[in-house]
């Protein structure tokens, strides 16, 4: 999955739940391509092996997770944090799960490659590349487990995964780079 880029013109931060329940809120966003070329993407295939492989190319990480418990989330400085959000939301693992990843793979046909990348687009840019990951992520993990996507599923999905990650993103993340 490869998604655009977002500039927000207005209204960011008055979209995040509470914020946006209590008062309303509105943003003004467009999504933009960089050099012709959607630069944020993310890749769920299966693997041989019995283990949720999680790599961020941007951030140089990559780690085969075998337990469950080191999948627990809430942690926003985790290199991993998103995908491991993303791998809840999608209903693949749950927060307080402990043992081995392999049973729990089998079950789900085989081994999980979670792969993202952000390419050419510097931190800090406030182009919304780390919330437009979230979308790519969740829908890349929907796409292989509830073949064809279901956008009506997966819509909701960002914005759960950022409340798991305790970045308080909100609703424009769920849209704003499509």
């Amino acid at each position: 999955v490869s998604l655009r880029v977002r500039v927000t013109f207005g209204g960011g931060w008055s979209d995040p739940p509470r914020s946006c329940l209590e008062h309303g809120g509105t943003v003004l966003n467009a999504s933009l391509l960089l050099g012709g070329e959607k630069p944020v993407w993310a890749l769920a295939e299966r693997i041989a092996e019995p283990v949720l492989r999680l790599e961020s190319d941007d951030q140089g990480v990559c780690r085969d997770y075998t337990r469950l418990e080191a999948l627990a989330t809430g942690n926003p400085h985790d290199p991993h944090a998103l995908c491991k959000a993303a791998l809840v939301v999608c209903g693949v693992t749950k927060n307080g799960m402990e043992g081995p990843v392999a049973p729990l793979l089998a079950k789900l046909g085989g081994g999980i490659r979670l792969r993202t990348a952000v390419k050419n687009v510097p931190k800090g840019s406030g182009l919304g590349t780390s919330s437009i990951v979230s979308p790519a992520v969740a829908r890349a993990l929907s796409q292989l487990l509830w073949p064809p996507e279901d956008a009506s599923r997966t819509s909701p999905l960002p914005l759960c995964l950022e409340q798991l990650m305790n970045t308080r993103g909100g609703r424009r993340y769920q849209i704003g780079g499509s």
